[in-house]
């Protein structure tokens, strides 16, 4: 696995290198938790769009939206920006959330005395895929204005200001979003703060998902580059950015490299990388060497190198027949010459199957996934936090030795334009303690207690306008053996959100 790397950067620079149409991809990202993502997720399992988009690097931009319901044949929303704008456009108030919440859930940190731990941050179900929101224990009263301009459709800007109170903390206003994009032909260049999701899963991603905050950064992203008559689709993006503190060397940073094939719109195979370098007091590098790095792992084994890192490989299959997509991950901290060992004790796997148009009228849907994350997932020896930014984890919010079976069906009550999501998980955290020698097997060395989380919930999802909509949900979490000691507690929360769209006035200056 250390040529990796070479070879997504081989990916980019192919597709870069070949010519295609130009086609303006550059408008402000869709919020992950906009529905419109249900509605493509439900055209993707019918087989109505390809599979790649949704299975890779999220969030999309508007225009991206529109072009993908336009190939289906839906009528576009009317909450986005169009892909055939032109000219200057300004939405001073694009989206405006509130939300409140209430939690008796109390944070169980990943190190403990009973099983220390090289990762910052908490097992907390109540900040779990919040996209590095405040949260926890106690009462929460959040609101969010997103704003976005631009010209056209290749050039845009969007900011997110947040303020919330909470019983814990008292009052905060923050800038929680800003960024640019800038799209020239295939190729998409972004430079600020924005959030990020890389990998299938519909709900847990093992390199970066929906559960940090969002990352400052630069970054390039290549769309889709045809190669006909095969059928066969190339993309990658690569990021550079600064992680949130607290880490053990404030300020490091962290690339992420990504490369992908689409074969005929069904199925997507992808591999992607992470690599964390620098900061204050880590092992400096010179531009070579970090150069360097991205072909091959410098230095010895375990951790003397200038680098820690986590690669995964991904895939995703279209199967219209069942109205379904199934998706497997494996991700790894770092490749060793025991590959065998390393799947059994160092891999975490992520295995989902996604139906969410089922019946004659497609109101019906569900989502199972199982995941298991490696004995010292997301664990590492130089960054001693792991791989974390603002103490929440890149990848599965579970942390290491962790095994998860989650269930979720769904349905549509059409005459009361509400949708109904109970789910289920059963969550089990190990304890044991390994070895890792550089020229033998991992093994085991102590056996621990296990902490066993029984999770439940729901989630009521709605529309009171065609401007308004609203989320209600609530959860129940019974741990057992928690912080791996003989005493157990029940964890429980609700929230209520309002999120109005197309707020204020919306100006676009000339459109075809």
């Amino acid at each position: 696995m250390r040529y990796v790397p070479t070879l997504i950067g081989i990916g980019i620079g192919a597709a870069t290198s070949i010519g295609i149409p130009s086609i303006s991809f550059a408008t402000a990202d869709v919020p992950l938790d906009d529905p419109v993502y249900l509605q493509l997720y439900r055209l993707q399992d019918r087989g109505l769009i390809p599979v790649a988009p949704l299975s890779g690097l999220l969030p999309l931009t508007e225009s991206r939206v529109q072009t993908l319901l336009l190939s289906a044949k839906q009528p576009l929303n009317g909450f986005l920006l169009p892909p055939n704008v032109e000219g200057l456009w300004i939405r001073p108030a694009t989206r405006l959330s509130s939300r409140l919440d209430f939690n008796d859930s109390l944070a169980r940190a990943y190190s403990v005395p009973a099983r220390p731990r090289g990762l910052a941050g908490a097992v907390e179900l109540a900040c779990e895929h919040q996209e590095g929101r405040p949260c926890g224990n106690g009462a929460l009263a959040l609101m969010e204005l997103d704003s976005s301009m631009g010209y056209g459709s290749w050039i845009s800007a969007f900011s997110r200001l947040s303020s919330n109170v909470s019983s814990a903390e008292g009052a905060a206003v923050k800038v929680d979003r800003l960024y640019g994009n800038l799209e020239l032909g295939p190729t998409e260049f972004s430079v600020g703060r924005n959030i990020l999701s890389i990998g299938p899963g519909r709900r847990t991603q093992l390199i970066w998902g929906s559960q940090p905050p969002p990352l400052t950064h630069i970054g390039l992203s290549v769309g889709s580059i045809d190669l006909d008559p095969i059928r066969v689709k190339l993309g990658g993006a690569y990021f550079v950015g600064r992680l949130d503190s607290p880490q053990r060397f404030r300020g490091n940073l962290v690339t992420v490299s990504r490369a992908y094939l689409q074969i005929a719109d069904r199925l997507s195979l992808g591999i992607s990388n992470l690599m964390l370098l620098g900061g204050d007091g880590a092992p400096s590098f010179t531009f070579g060497q970090f150069v360097e790095e991205h072909l091959h792992r410098t230095g010895k084994w375990p951790g003397t190198g200038i680098s820690d890192r986590r690669v995964a490989g991904d895939l995703a299959l279209q199967v219209p027949s069942l109205k379904s997509t199934f998706y497997a991950e494996v991700a790894f901290e770092d490749s060793r010459k025991q590959f065998a060992s390393a799947l059994a004790y160092d891999a975490d796997y992520l295995i989902g199957w996604a139906a969410t148009a089922l019946g004659p009228n497609g109101n019906y849907g569900f989502l199972i996934e199982f995941s298991r994350t490696g004995v010292r997932s997301q664990e590492h020896d130089t960054f001693a936090t792991g791989t974390t930014s603002g103490a929440r984890t890149l990848g599965s919010p579970l942390g290491p030795d962790a095994t998860s079976v989650y269930v979720s069906p769904r349905w549509d009550i059409s005459k009361l334009a509400v949708s109904v999501s109970p789910w289920s998980e059963v969550v089990r955290i190990g304890s044991d303690l390994y070895d890792f020698p550089e020229n033998a097997a991992i093994r085991r060395r102590a056996s621990g207690l296990a902490e066993v989380r029984l999770r439940a919930g729901l989630k009521l999802l709605g529309n009171l306008t065609d401007a308004l909509r609203f989320e209600v949900g609530g959860f129940t979490e019974r741990v057992h053996n928690e912080a791996f000691q003989l005493n157990s507690r029940t964890n429980m929360g609700l929230y209520v959100s309002l999120t109005a769209r197309g707020l204020g006035t919306q100006r676009v200056a000339t459109s075809k």
